[in-house]
């Protein structure tokens, strides 16, 4: 189970640093044709991540705290599916002995 949770931080810090190089490197037209190339559900994910990053940099330029800032989360469904997905890729490294 360590793994799991450690693969599912790791592809979580992957999806963040993704999502924000798109949102530092792109225009908004960019963005979106960028999310229309994922899967649905990578495209799901990713749109959650880059609605919390622009409310971070909303609240940032407004002065609020981010403390106050609600961030968006995946529904119970999406964090199923993207667990089971995570699940099976480290079993099939694991019977690759790659890992």
């Amino acid at each position: 189970m360590k793994k799991l949770q450690i693969a599912i931080a790791a592809d979580h810090l992957e999806r963040y640093h993704r999502c924000k190089r798109q949102l530092d490197s792109c225009s908004v037209a960019q963005v979106r044709a960028w999310l229309e190339r994922l899967p649905a559900m990578e495209q799901a994910l990713c749109r959650i991540v880059l609605n919390n990053i622009r409310a971070g940099r909303k609240a940032k330029r407004d002065g609020v705290p981010l403390s106050e800032v609600i961030p968006v989360v995946a529904s119970d469904e999406l964090r199923a599916a993207h667990e089971a997905a995570i699940s099976q890729q480290l079993t099939q490294l694991q019977e690759r002995n790659t890992i």
